[in-house]
């Protein structure tokens, strides 16, 4: 339906949008079941109806498939160019990655310097 693809497209759901489409894929489900998918592949806790169970992931199972969601969307992306760029693309990354973290160090450093 619309209101399903709406769901799924939406641009909160890009990282997961993939796995539930094919999750919906010729099935003809509710939207009710598309929106407990959604937030079942996100990690949050979900009341299943027919057996009032209540499914709970950690904040590490949270993180872990956030990351490996954000990896499907890296490489899906990075299969789209030439290895080179892509390469080159990811060490930008981590080069950007590295200043943020050492910037925050220094920050801390600068703040706690602050309070006392």
């Amino acid at each position: 339906s619309l209101t399903v693809a709406y769901q799924i497209s939406a641009p909160i759901n890009e990282a997961i949008a993939d796995e539930i489409y094919e999750y919906a894929l010729n099935k003809n489900l509710p939207v009710a079941e598309i929106k407990a998918q959604i937030q079942t592949v996100k990690g949050v806790p979900t009341e299943d109806k027919s057996s009032t169970v209540i499914t709970v992931t950690t904040p590490e199972l949270q993180l872990k498939k956030g990351l490996e969601d954000f990896k499907k969307v890296v490489m899906s992306n990075a299969k789209k160019v030439s290895q080179l760029d892509a390469i080159t693309v990811l060490q930008d990354c981590i080069k950007e990655i590295q200043a943020d973290i050492k910037a925050e160090k220094i920050e801390a450093v600068d703040n706690s310097a602050v309070q006392e």
